[in-house]
């Protein structure tokens, strides 16, 4: 144990239904190649409260389709209960865009729906979700009358070598089967109110020996929940094969045909993460899923939803179990943190709590060694304090997540060092009588309650433990004042020290990285890039993983640009002035 006197803390967090598209920093879904950040989506809204009555049945059944070698499409049924609709009101609708992913473009003619009177005609509209932007909406041009049964056909998205990298939403071919999540197949009715979900699997189109999974478990499974539920979820079926660490084992790692990665070791250290987690936060019976899918392009990374998440990864790199253990830890933490306001606000809370637990946890269960702990911290703290955009607003870091790569990394950094000093603050005001852990739990306590669970709420409950302060403190870091962690975190064996590190620059206008062609422009005179030979009206045509970079200061910017009818090679050291870094050190 590596803290003075202290019982770790970790938060009793309850599921964090993950619905919005909107950038959180370093996790979505700007196209990069290599090993890039894990991307996600969390909520802006509340699910709908309990009651004691039964909710009405929403029957979904998934009706795959497989050709003999692949499966082509998936067929979807839905009977809703007695929506009640006048002519011209939404019935079902799905976005546009899921992020940056496409959802299958449903046109009048390709969704059927029926009630008592026969078939409804439908119109298109266009809708605008708060959650997801612009939408695809169905609207009846007569009243409905009873129950409404819809169908319609969802197929695969087509991708190549050339496919820009992305969050994991899309319905996609894999091997012999489809996996992918709701969000970007499922026209789903108004979230408003809770439904007894039977969601079924309909095999008989499909190879002996296929099966069918939702996160929320393997074959036909009930589920009480609004449809976000449906839409924010994992589904995979055809010859799946699977990985538990032990038959009652909540956790599972599904994938399908041959893999490159060692699935099983995989399998093992984050079944093993998975269990220590879960049992800290005091998780339930449901389940957690992991599925595999591998890209046909150069990206690797990930997506989390609802009890599930997405892992992809390309040939060019093949990841190994120890290189994946801290991001999916990351991202399982995400299951459970979450809390209400402001996207800048909840993305900065949900991604430090992330970083912070990721880290912890995995030295509680012995996956990571006390120095190992020490130098993943360390590696954290330097990528913040020699981040370029580390001095920005927490509002301004959402809007420049979007171009930037460097912007979207900021809220981890800065979120970690604030819960390290918050954790700090409260053992050291009540003696350690209450952690971190405390505070979590009451502000979940009244998220379970149907109560607020916002920033006001948080502060409410450190300063009931350290007295005044709490919201000075968090909104002059959300400003961009520079935060530094506590000294005396650790035991008498490690110290805070201050030194000096070049900051992080690429030297050009970074911006070109989401282009189709990547033409340098705004070059730095006197900068790295300069003096390696990189000149503006270079095309760049391939480049090294931009998160080794902005982690290590000592790695290498490696390039293949074009100019005029020659490819050249260049390589610089991708750093600028020297900056202020704190680091934890043995003493």
């Amino acid at each position: 144990m590596i803290q003075k006197n202290r019982v770790r803390p970790f938060t009793l967090l309850l599921m964090v239904i993950m619905t919005v598209t909107v950038v959180l920093a370093g996790c979505q879904a700007q196209p990069s190649p290599q090993a890039e950040q894990t991307r996600k989506v969390e909520t802006a809204s509340k699910p709908p409260k309990e009651d004691t009555t039964t909710p009405p049945p929403l029957n979904v059944t998934l009706r795959p389709h497989s050709s003999g070698t692949v499966t082509d499409y998936l067929d979807v049924e839905m009977k809703m209960p007695e929506p009640k609709l006048e002519s011209g009101k939404m019935l079902v609708e799905i976005p546009v865009m899921v992020t940056s992913i496409p959802s299958q473009q449903y046109k009048e003619s390709d969704i059927k729906a029926y009630d008592n009177e026969g078939e409804i005609p439908l119109q298109v509209v266009e809708g605008k979700s708060k959650l997801y932007g612009p939408t695809i909406q169905f609207a009846p041009q007569r009243a409905t009358s009873g129950d409404v049964t819809l169908s319609y056909r969802a197929y695969p998205r087509k991708v190549d070598s050339t496919t820009k990298g992305g969050p994991y939403f899309d319905l996609r071919q894999e091997a012999d089967g489809l996996n992918g999540a709701g969000n970007s197949f499922l026209a789903l009715p108004d979230d408003s109110k809770n439904y007894t979900i039977h969601l079924k699997w309909d095999l008989r189109h499909m190879p002996a020996g296929a099966s069918g999974v939702w996160s929320y478990g393997e074959g036909d499974v009930t589920k009480i929940g609004p449809v976000s539920i449906l839409a924010n979820t994992y589904y995979a079926t055809g010859n799946l094969q699977k990985f538990k660490t032990s038959e009652d084992s909540k956790f599972t790692i599904y994938w399908m045909g041959e893999q490159e990665i060692d699935t099983k070791a995989l399998g093992e250290k984050v079944g093993t993460l998975f269990n220590t987690i879960s049992q800290t936060f005091k998780d339930g019976d449901e389940p957690y899923k992991i599925f595999v899918r591998k890209n046909p392009y150069d990206s690797t990374g990930g997506t989390a939803l609802l009890r599930s998440f997405m892992f992809g990864y390309s040939n060019k790199v093949t990841p190994t179990a120890e290189s994946l253990q801290l991001m999916l830890a990351h991202e399982m933490v995400h299951n459970w943190v979450d809390m209400q306001g402001e996207m800048e606000d909840k993305t900065l809370f949900a991604e430090g709590a992330a970083e912070f637990y990721s880290l912890f946890e995995s030295h509680k269960a012995g996956v990571l060694s006390e120095d190992e702990l020490i130098a993943q911290l360390n590696k954290r703290l330097l990528s913040y304090y020699t981040n370029p955009f580390n001095g920005e607003t927490n509002r301004s870091l959402i809007e420049k997540s979007w171009v930037h790569h460097a912007a979207q990394r900021v809220p981890y950094g800065r979120g970690l060092v604030y819960m390290l000093r918050l954790d700090d603050q409260i053992r050291t005001a009540s003696n350690g009588q209450a952690t971190l852990n405390t505070v979590v739990l009451e502000l979940l306590e009244s998220k379970a309650a149907g109560e607020p669970y916002g920033k006001k709420e948080l502060f409410n409950i450190i300063d009931g433990i350290t007295g005044k302060g709490a919201a000075v403190g968090f909104e002059k870091m959300a400003a961009g004042d520079m935060i530094v962690p506590p000294e005396s975190y650790f035991l008498s064996n490690y110290k805070l020290v201050e030194t000096a590190e070049k900051q992080f620059e690429f030297g050009f206008d970074d911006t070109i990285f989401n282009e189709e062609k990547k033409i340098v422009k705004g070059l730095i005179p006197g900068s790295n890039a300069e003096l390696a030979g990189l000149k503006n009206g270079d095309e760049i045509l391939s480049f090294s993983d931009r998160n080794e970079i902005e982690d290590i200061a000592t790695k290498s910017f490696e390039l293949k640009v074009k100019r005029g009818d020659k490819e050249l090679n260049i390589s610089y050291l991708p750093r600028g002035k020297e900056v202020t870094v704190y680091q934890y050190v043995k003493k």
